[in-house]
Protein backbone atom coordinates (compact mmCIF):
# COMPACT_ATOMS: atom_id res chain seq x y z
CA UNK A 1 0.00 0.00 0.00
CA UNK A 2 1.14 3.53 -0.66
CA UNK A 3 -0.05 6.66 1.11
CA UNK A 4 1.14 9.97 -0.14
CA UNK A 5 0.08 12.09 2.81
CA UNK A 6 0.94 11.18 6.37
CA UNK A 7 -1.79 11.40 8.96
CA UNK A 8 -3.15 9.30 11.76
CA UNK A 9 -6.60 10.08 10.37
CA UNK A 10 -5.72 8.63 6.97
CA UNK A 11 -4.18 5.54 8.49
CA UNK A 12 -7.59 4.86 10.03
CA UNK A 13 -8.93 4.51 6.49
CA UNK A 14 -6.56 1.57 6.11
CA UNK A 15 -8.43 -0.38 8.79
CA UNK A 16 -11.61 -0.25 6.72
CA UNK A 17 -9.91 -1.90 3.75
CA UNK A 18 -10.04 -5.29 5.43
CA UNK A 19 -13.84 -5.17 5.15
CA UNK A 20 -13.61 -4.98 1.35
CA UNK A 21 -10.29 -6.68 0.70
CA UNK A 22 -9.44 -9.60 3.04
CA UNK A 23 -5.81 -9.49 1.89
CA UNK A 24 -5.51 -5.93 3.33
CA UNK A 25 -4.22 -7.39 6.59
CA UNK A 26 -1.04 -8.26 4.70
CA UNK A 27 -0.50 -4.83 3.13
CA UNK A 28 2.71 -2.96 3.87
CA UNK A 29 1.88 0.56 5.00
CA UNK A 30 4.46 2.83 3.37
CA UNK A 31 4.71 6.53 2.70
CA UNK A 32 5.30 8.60 -0.42
CA UNK A 33 5.23 12.34 0.28
CA UNK A 34 4.39 15.11 -2.17
CA UNK A 35 3.79 18.78 -1.46
CA UNK A 36 2.10 20.96 -4.04
CA UNK A 37 3.44 24.43 -4.85
CA UNK A 38 0.35 26.65 -4.59
CA UNK A 39 1.56 28.94 -7.40
CA UNK A 40 2.62 26.41 -10.02
CA UNK A 41 0.24 23.64 -8.85
CA UNK A 42 3.14 21.19 -9.37
CA UNK A 43 4.01 18.82 -6.54
CA UNK A 44 7.54 18.01 -5.41
CA UNK A 45 8.49 14.75 -3.77
CA UNK A 46 9.95 15.19 -0.31
CA UNK A 47 9.97 11.57 0.87
CA UNK A 48 9.65 8.05 -0.47
CA UNK A 49 9.58 4.78 1.46
CA UNK A 50 8.03 2.47 -1.10
CA UNK A 51 8.19 -1.27 -0.38
CA UNK A 52 9.72 -3.83 -2.68
CA UNK A 53 6.98 -4.95 -5.04
CA UNK A 54 6.08 -8.30 -6.55
CA UNK A 55 3.79 -9.26 -9.42
CA UNK A 56 0.78 -9.47 -7.06
CA UNK A 57 1.32 -6.10 -5.37
CA UNK A 58 -1.75 -3.97 -4.77
CA UNK A 59 -1.31 -0.21 -4.40
CA UNK A 60 -3.80 1.87 -2.41
CA UNK A 61 -3.34 5.63 -2.61
CA UNK A 62 -4.90 7.74 0.12
CA UNK A 63 -5.33 11.47 -0.38
CA UNK A 64 -8.16 13.58 1.04
CA UNK A 65 -8.58 15.83 -2.01
CA UNK A 66 -8.38 15.11 -5.73
CA UNK A 67 -8.24 18.40 -7.62
CA UNK A 68 -6.07 18.51 -10.72
CA UNK A 69 -5.03 14.84 -10.29
CA UNK A 70 -1.42 15.95 -10.81
CA UNK A 71 -0.16 14.49 -7.53
CA UNK A 72 -2.11 11.30 -8.20
CA UNK A 73 -0.52 11.00 -11.64
CA UNK A 74 2.97 11.60 -10.16
CA UNK A 75 2.37 9.00 -7.49
CA UNK A 76 1.15 6.43 -10.00
CA UNK A 77 4.21 7.09 -12.16
CA UNK A 78 6.60 6.67 -9.22
CA UNK A 79 4.87 3.47 -8.06
CA UNK A 80 4.77 2.10 -11.62
CA UNK A 81 8.48 2.80 -12.06
CA UNK A 82 9.24 1.01 -8.79
CA UNK A 83 7.01 -1.91 -9.80
CA UNK A 84 8.82 -2.23 -13.14
CA UNK A 85 12.25 -2.04 -11.47
CA UNK A 86 11.31 -4.74 -8.96
CA UNK A 87 9.40 -7.11 -11.22
CA UNK A 88 10.30 -6.23 -14.82
CA UNK A 89 6.57 -5.99 -15.53
CA UNK A 90 3.74 -3.51 -15.68
CA UNK A 91 1.54 -2.45 -12.75
CA UNK A 92 -1.97 -3.17 -13.97
CA UNK A 93 -4.77 -0.63 -13.32
CA UNK A 94 -6.88 -3.28 -11.55
CA UNK A 95 -4.15 -3.39 -8.86
CA UNK A 96 -4.44 0.37 -8.19
CA UNK A 97 -6.92 1.85 -5.71
CA UNK A 98 -7.64 5.42 -4.63
CA UNK A 99 -9.41 6.53 -1.47
CA UNK A 100 -10.26 10.15 -0.68
CA UNK A 101 -12.91 12.49 0.59
CA UNK A 102 -13.59 14.96 -2.20
CA UNK A 103 -12.72 15.38 -5.89
CA UNK A 104 -13.25 17.95 -8.58
CA UNK A 105 -15.12 16.43 -11.50
CA UNK A 106 -12.20 17.12 -13.86
CA UNK A 107 -9.74 15.46 -11.45
CA UNK A 108 -12.01 12.45 -11.08
CA UNK A 109 -12.21 12.07 -14.86
CA UNK A 110 -8.40 12.22 -15.07
CA UNK A 111 -8.12 9.60 -12.32
CA UNK A 112 -10.33 7.30 -14.39
CA UNK A 113 -7.62 7.29 -17.08
CA UNK A 114 -5.36 5.42 -14.62
CA UNK A 115 -7.64 3.63 -12.14
CA UNK A 116 -10.90 1.75 -12.81
CA UNK A 117 -14.02 3.46 -11.39
CA UNK A 118 -14.74 0.48 -9.13
CA UNK A 119 -11.33 1.04 -7.46
CA UNK A 120 -11.98 4.69 -6.58
CA UNK A 121 -13.67 5.54 -3.28
CA UNK A 122 -14.80 9.16 -2.75
CA UNK A 123 -17.38 10.77 -0.51
CA UNK A 124 -18.29 13.46 -3.05
CA UNK A 125 -17.42 14.94 -6.42
CA UNK A 126 -17.77 18.71 -6.76
CA UNK A 127 -18.29 20.28 -10.18
CA UNK A 128 -15.65 23.01 -10.33
CA UNK A 129 -11.87 23.33 -10.14
CA UNK A 130 -11.04 27.05 -10.07
CA UNK A 131 -8.05 28.84 -11.61
CA UNK A 132 -6.11 28.41 -8.34
CA UNK A 133 -6.56 24.63 -8.43
CA UNK A 134 -9.12 24.62 -5.61
CA UNK A 135 -12.19 22.40 -5.64
CA UNK A 136 -15.42 24.40 -5.55
CA UNK A 137 -17.56 24.58 -3.59
CA UNK A 138 -15.06 22.32 -1.76
CA UNK A 139 -14.04 22.42 1.89
CA UNK A 140 -11.77 25.46 2.03
CA UNK A 141 -8.07 24.93 2.63
CA UNK A 142 -8.53 21.32 3.65
CA UNK A 143 -4.83 20.44 3.81
CA UNK A 144 -4.12 23.09 6.43
CA UNK A 145 -7.15 22.07 8.45
CA UNK A 146 -6.50 18.35 8.22
CA UNK A 147 -2.74 18.18 8.57
CA UNK A 148 -2.23 21.21 10.84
Amino acid sequence: MVRYHSSSHLSRQFSFLAIYYPQAAYFQDRFYGLKRDEKTLVADKYYSNLPRMNKDSIVVIFDPMLGTAGTLRQTIQEVSDRFKADTGGCLWPHNLYYSGFLAADSGYRKALMHIPAKNIVLLAVDPILDANGYISPGLGDFGDRYFG
